[in-house]
């Protein structure tokens, strides 16, 4: 993979200057395990639905509703992911999304109600939302075999 030469780039305002090849092969690796990270977030409930569904008494029905808000709220978040990740720069937004996605991990994890699991699962869908536009920008951005990079991104973590 090599990374794009900064004179055949044209940057967006708020994009920051291409960095090194070096730089850019570490950035793929961040974004990899970033990626691997926030989808095993949301993938991860799945498994434990019926522990949910014996911890807050609540109905399989309740539970699917929750996590199928959660993944409409991670599919409508993108666009806005994409305006923000133009409009403020990739990495801001990268760090932002891996944020919200981190706290509402551990609220995922930790929530004493129902009600909070479900609040929890909405912001782990909308940082994860955020996320996914921004990264195959900068990855985009970075690499002029941007296929190698976009192929390599989704595949976490690297061997």
């Amino acid at each position: 993979l090599r990374a794009v030469d900064t004179k055949d780039t044209i940057l967006l305002s708020g994009s920051a200057p291409p960095v090194n090849p070096r730089k850019s092969l570490g950035v793929l690796v961040a974004a990899a395990y970033a990626n691997f990270s926030q989808l095993g977030a949301r993938l991860v409930i799945s498994p434990l639905i019926p522990l949910i569904i014996l911890t807050f008494y609540v109905t399989k029905g309740s539970v699917g509703a929750v996590l199928t808000t959660m993944w409409a709220v991670f599919a409508l978040q993108q666009y806005p992911g994409g305006v923000l990740s133009d409009a403020y720069g990739e990495r801001r937004v990268i760090l932002l999304a891996l944020s919200v996605t981190s706290v509402a991990s551990i609220g995922v994890a930790l929530a004493p109600t129902f009600l909070i699991l479900g609040l929890a699962a909405l912001a782990l869908g909308a940082g994860a939302g955020l996320y996914i536009p921004s990264a195959v920008a900068l990855l985009d951005r970075l690499f002029d075999r941007n296929g190698q990079a976009l192929g390599t991104h989704p595949r976490a973590p690297p061997s």
